[in-house]
């Protein structure tokens, strides 16, 4: 499976497991446990699928989890980022903010993960019809039918 169904995939599982995490109260109503849960996926499902001999570990997914101090990660705690998501224009076209209409520069973007773009706002919450790309400049939401995900050395 390439690198874009892979991650494509996760936006999927998010969105088909989303309310099931919801029903144990406690991770619902707590970013820091929804972070913890979409970090610890990511590394089991992502990272996992792209680095099966566990050859690469990847940035945190989001803003990364909590329960293990510095670390952003749930498991390798201590694991130094080997490989970066980053989008690129889908067939040729060009990446667009979806709020602004501005034009977004993908090798000055970081992939931070899924959204839903209702038209006027963002959350991380389904359905993930969008991306969410950080830089230094700021943040850009861009639609996920938009981009190809792919993954590169750090």
């Amino acid at each position: 499976m390439n690198t874009d169904k892979v991650i494509r995939s996760f936006a999927e599982f998010l969105t088909i497991s989303w309310e099931s995490a919801h029903r144990f109260g406690k991770v619902g109503a707590r970013k820091d446990l929804i972070d913890d849960w979409t970090q610890a996926n990511w590394e089991m499902l992502v990272e996992a699928t792209l680095f099966p001999s566990g050859s690469g570990f990847l940035e945190v997914y989001g803003d990364g989890a909590d329960c293990n101090g510095a670390s952003s990660r749930v498991f390798h705690p201590e694991a130094v980022v080997t490989h970066r998501i980053r989008c690129r224009p889908a067939a040729g076209g060009v990446l667009r903010d979806v709020g602004t209409g501005d034009r977004v520069d993908p090798e000055r973007t970081l992939f931070w993960g899924f959204v839903n773009w209702n038209g006027a706002t963002f959350d991380p919450e389904p359905p993930f019809n969008a991306v969410l790309l950080e830089s230094k400049e700021g943040s850009y939401v861009v639609g996920l039918d938009d981009v190809e995900l792919c993954c590169t050395p750090a």
